[in-house]
């Protein structure tokens, strides 16, 4: 797996602290931003699209990543997206997803991406006891 670029990853940390990000979780952002671009790489996604975001979403929800795990992830490349733009950056991370678009944001807060499969529904039945 790559490094974030040098240039990159220095803009990445003014920003986690401009959003007011606890210091402790930096290392975890940074490794989200990582495993964003390679995933972008080896998927040949655009990493400046939110469809980029729904689809690596949908391979944290296949590896079977916790809910919370996946919202951090989200908020570390949305943070990134801040970097992309031109605009002024926001002051927490509540803004940042703010202005995310509110369709991708609801798609992907609430559920996986719709062209990843649901898991299955196992159904156990009832066994009597034999005597």
């Amino acid at each position: 797996m790559r490094e974030i670029p040098l240039a990159l990853a220095s803009r990445f940390d003014s920003a986690l602290i401009t959003a007011s990000i606890a210091e402790n979780h930096w290392p975890y952002f940074r490794r989200w931003l990582r495993f964003y671009l390679d995933f972008c790489q080896k998927y040949q996604q655009d990493s400046t699209h939110p469809t980029s975001l729904t689809a690596f979403d949908a391979k944290l929800w296949n590896k079977g990543q916790q809910p919370w795990k996946r919202q951090q992830a989200q908020q570390a490349i949305a943070l990134y997206w801040t970097l992309l733009t031109n605009e002024d950056q926001p002051h927490t991370i509540t803004e940042i997803l703010h202005n995310t678009d509110a369709a991708t944001t609801a798609r992907l807060t609430h559920s996986p991406s719709s062209c990843v499969p649901s898991p299955p529904i196992i159904q156990t039945a009832t066994v009597a006891p034999t005597q």
